[in-house]
């Protein structure tokens, strides 16, 4: 798995914090009633978790889909902001070795959210991801380089649910919490990476700061 996509995203200077666009595609033909209604999504979707035993920031970025407002879905990334160091050796047939490891976790998942609209500023989604995980093992060399010596992957549930209010109609927090877990026999693996997640987003709605400008119909149900 490569992060430098990861790195990338980072460098546009976005937020760590959740911040979505959405905007409309109307797959309806002319003259006839609208079926479906799909939204494009693309959505930061950071969160704090453990990995071995250690609190830590978890970087992510959903790309997707909306459909008819009740159903979020798509692709994740997610990432681990800075590596876990440990003391310790690859073994003793690293030499070269200065007794420094480094640890990074991230994983790639299809997403599935479910969205219950309370009212025009309260919101209640459930979303869950199954994918795949991918655990990295660095040593730190002689000549301090982190060289890679261990890529372990495994298969990875998560579900969470989420409370989102809006403050104005262009500006949301969301709350939530959740609980990863990696589908392995390994026990190590296991104790190291299953754990819970807790969610702090702050979202602005580009598209309703887009359509207010332009003086366009916002069907948010704002004013429902």
């Amino acid at each position: 798995y490569s992060f430098k996509i990861l790195i990338f995203i980072l460098s546009l200077g976005v937020s760590s914090i959740a911040q979505e666009t959405d905007s409309t595609i109307d797959s309806s033909s002319v003259n006839e009633k609208k079926e479906y209604d799909w939204k494009f999504l693309l959505s930061l979707d950071g969160r704090k978790s453990i990995v071995l035993g250690e609190n830590t920031g978890i970087g992510g970025l959903k790309i997707g889909a909306t459909l008819n407002k009740k159903y979020k879905m798509g692709i994740g990334l997610y990432w681990m902001n800075e590596n876990i160091e440990r003391a310790g050796t690859p073994g003793p047939n690293y030499t070269n070795s200065q007794g420094t490891l480094f640890y990074k976790f991230g994983y790639t998942s299809l997403f599935f959210e479910p969205i219950k609209t309370l009212s025009r500023r309260w919101q209640l989604s459930a979303p869950f991801h199954l994918g795949s995980a991918v655990i990295e093992t660095r040593y730190l060399t002689n000549t301090g380089n982190k060289e890679l010596f261990r890529t372990t992957k495994a298969p990875l549930f998560e579900f969470s649910g989420v409370a989102q209010y809006k403050i104005y109609r262009w500006l949301a927090v969301g709350t939530g919490i959740g609980y990863r877990s990696l589908l392995v026999d390994d026990n190590k693996i296991k104790k190291a990476l299953n754990a819970p997640v807790y969610i702090l987003q702050l979202k602005v709605l580009l598209e309703v700061i887009w359509k207010a400008l332009l003086n366009q119909e916002i069907d948010d149900g704002w004013d429902d």
